[in-house]
């Protein structure tokens, strides 16, 4: 009995190779793609909470009256630079769209409202987080 030693691989291995990665591809990049979602929404959320803590600092500073103007907060985040949207890398502007910020004021310098807006799944904004005072 002659045996050949080959080199090489055959058509069919290699087929079975790129459809195997293929699937695999298939299976691991919309995961992928809602982790890199979520990772956004949670940064989002934590901006959110720097407003927050801002606003409750600024409060003690002002004899427990909340600001209406959100750029009166700007001064007291840690880093003391705006806030960067996560979604697209621009700085937040606080319109309530994808990986923005809404604040607000709601009556009388007594309370305030932080919402956070994640990507809905239409692409539009939807709120993923509201943070108040409590009031």
């Amino acid at each position: 009995m002659i045996y050949r030693h080959r080199e090489g691989w055959t058509l069919v291995e290699v087929a079975v190779v790129v459809v195997v990665i293929g699937v695999l591809a298939g299976i691991s990049i919309p995961s992928f793609l809602r982790m890199k979602e979520r990772a956004w929404e949670a940064s989002t959320k934590g901006n959110a909470h720097t407003v927050q803590l801002a606003a409750e600092v600024y409060a003690i500073q002002h004899q427990g009256r909340y600001t209406g103007d959100v750029t009166d907060l700007q001064e007291l985040f840690p880093s003391g630079e705006p806030l960067t949207n996560p979604f697209n890398g621009d700085e937040v502007v606080f319109d309530g769209s994808v990986g923005d910020l809404f604040y607000e004021q709601a009556t009388a310098w007594e309370d305030y409202t932080i919402k956070a807006f994640g990507r809905g799944d239409s692409g539009d904004p939807t709120v993923i987080l509201v943070l108040s005072n409590g009031s």
